[in-house]
């Protein structure tokens, strides 16, 4: 007896990060989100923490 088996099609997954920007909402109604442009991923994490630091002691 003999079990026939298929071939597996391979699958791949590709991840882009690019434009990455850092959004800060604010309560002031006339104008409530800055956005500034960041240079990378690990850039928008710096500032992220940064602020996080700040703000949240």
């Amino acid at each position: 007896m003999f079990a026939l088996t298929m071939p597996q099609a391979d699958t791949s997954h590709t991840e882009y990060k690019k434009n990455f920007k850092l959004v800060l909402e604010t309560a002031d109604v006339k104008n409530p989100i800055f956005t500034f442009p960041m240079q990378g991923e690990a850039a928008a994490q710096r500032w992220c923490a940064r602020l996080n630091t700040i703000f949240n002691g």
